[in-house]
């Protein structure tokens, strides 16, 4: 009987920040069951978990040196890295769906005109995005109305995903806030 030896946590985090590649079937063996069902109990679609899952491992390949002991565990790192993973796969996938069903771009596009002013058509709406920062006016225009997703706004505006998700969900809260009070 062959018997299996176990590397603990703290070596195998040495491991992912020198970029040892040895890690990575070590990190497989111990965590992919737990990743898998987590993505799996996100998404629902065992097919594309695998896919996922693969990515992930990669993810954590190129982001090792990005792990901070001080914020979590090894495995809560890689969890958050499988949750955002799989979330997104969901998110891209209803954006996929939604805009074969919803080609809205035959009812408020026209062509002759700037992109966004076009994509704008009422008025009181456009008085609402005016009274937003111009940061957060811009992503719902680059976003919701000129249908770029987050990558292409990351490399249209040269900032990271990060920030780009993060200002979306700030203009998000700012037109809620405004639409809240203005009781439309």
């Amino acid at each position: 009987m062959e018997q299996k030896i176990t590397i603990p946590d703290h070596q195998l985090i040495l491991m992912v920040k020198n970029g040892d590649r040895a890690v990575i079937p070590m990190l497989y063996q111990r965590y992919s069951s737990a990743l898998y069902g987590l993505i799996v109990k996100t998404i629902g679609n065992q097919e594309d978990a695998s896919e996922i899952l693969q990515d992930v491992f990669i993810k954590i390949w190129q982001r090792g040196n990005q792990y901070q002991e001080d914020k979590g565990s090894l495995l809560g790192w890689m969890m958050r890295i499988a949750k955002n993973a799989a979330l997104d796969h969901t998110r891209s996938r209803v954006v996929s769906q939604r805009s074969k069903t919803d080609q809205m771009d035959n009812f408020v596009s026209d062509t002759k005109g700037p992109k966004s002013e076009a994509l704008i058509p009422d008025v009181g709406l456009r008085k609402v995005l005016d009274r937003m920062d111009e940061r957060h006016r811009q992503m719902i225009d680059l976003l919701y109305y000129q249908n770029y997703t987050q990558s292409e706004v990351e490399e249209l505006l040269g900032i990271p995903l990060g920030t780009v998700k993060t200002r979306a969900r700030a203009a998000i809260g700012e037109l809620r806030k405004i639409l809240r009070n203005e009781k439309l």
